[in-house]
């Protein structure tokens, strides 16, 4: 949840003879290495002000070896303080390594935190983070399990795998690797929409485009842009499964998040909306997305409709667009159609 590893500077240092517990190694004291639920609870029934559901929204996500859900010390403590939740993450010098770790994009690292941020869970064997080394050596394993180490992604072993793997004989036993909740995800997108992040730039301006191209109602443009991005981003994901379509339109829209609140699985009346976009002024346009694969776009609006996913644009006083966007396996085309909610 963010604790930092001892540094031992080098073999022969007056501190080198003791054992190192980390997010990926916690068999023994993971559970100290935050507040557990049950603590988190016993705190919040002591204060009227923060619900326990939205403490459990920003800084929920961590797990022991054996399941247990741990909470981000630091931030609980100051929510309930303060009253209210947002980023309390501490801005360190780790955020310039997080983003010269994306920036490198060793082995598709950066595709791999896109992927999260879309929603994606990733099934992987990390091996191990060594903070005696003067620098992080260029490997997908390490950048991970340093990310994990340091508190910006979630590493844990889903109940279902014990069982199937065990019976398999594999050892050890894959585990799944996430962003843990709302609070690191904002510090995940204030990276991504870093402009003078080198590799960046085409991403932004492209999703600068993609945003006002929305606004607009250009729908021509906009499918120019995921085209574009398909052919991009064809290497880093199965472009015919319909996560991989919530990827690219994640990354197509990073720079609407310097301008709007963006939910994936928004919670609505009556289901779930792919992508809703509160904007920060609610004289600006409102709009929600939604994917089809093998389906046509117009389908997609009418889910929206039926679904009510609209519901929570009541107070918003811009335009609010009804978005369906649609991708076809066998011809290798997108369709996007916008609606006006009136």
């Amino acid at each position: 949840t963010g604790i930092l590893p001892i540094g031992k500077y080098s073999s022969g240092s007056s501190l080198n003879m003791f054992s190192e517990y980390d997010a990926i190694n916690d068999e023994l004291y993971g559970e100290y290495f935050g507040f557990l639920e049950k603590e988190v609870e016993e705190l919040c029934k002591k204060q009227t002000v923060v619900p326990m559901d939205e403490l459990r929204e920003w800084y929920d996500g961590y797990y022991t070896d054996d399941g247990k859900h741990i909470y981000n010390p630091r931030s609980v403590v100051y929510a309930l303080k303060n009253g209210k939740c947002r980023s309390y993450w501490t801005k360190t010098g780790k955020m310039k390594e997080l983003a010269n770790y994306i920036n490198t994009n060793i082995a598709g690292v950066k595709e791999d935190i896109i992927a999260m941020l879309s929603g994606q869970e990733l099934g992987i064997k990390l091996g191990g983070f060594d903070s005696t080394a003067k620098e992080l050596k260029a490997t997908r394993d390490l950048i991970l399990s340093a990310l994990t180490v340091l508190g910006f992604l979630s590493y844990y072993t889903p109940p279902e795998y014990v069982q199937m793997y065990k019976q398999l004989g594999v050892d050890p036993i894959p585990k799944v690797l996430k962003i843990p909740n709302k609070e690191i995800t904002l510090e995940f997108n204030r990276i991504l929409t870093d402009t003078d992040i080198e590799g960046m730039r085409d991403v932004i301006n492209d999703s600068k485009e993609m945003l006002q191209a929305t606004i607009d109602k250009n729908i021509d443009k906009m499918i120019q842009l995921i085209e574009k991005a398909h052919t991009t981003y064809n290497s880093y994901f199965d472009y015919n499964l319909e996560s991989s379509l919530a990827c690219v339109i994640t990354i197509l829209y990073l720079y609407a998040r310097t301008k709007y609140v963006v939910k994936r699985e928004d919670v609505s009346a009556k289901g779930r909306a792919d992508f809703t976009f509160y904007p920060l002024f609610i004289t600006d346009t409102a709009f929600i997305i939604e994917l089809k694969k093998d389906d046509t776009a117009d389908n997609a609006i009418e889910q929206i409709k039926e679904k009510e996913y609209f519901s929570h644009f009541k107070n918003f006083k811009g335009e609010k667009l009804l978005i369906g966007i649609a991708y076809d396996t066998n011809t290798k085309t997108h369709s996007v159609k916008i609606e006006e909610l009136k």
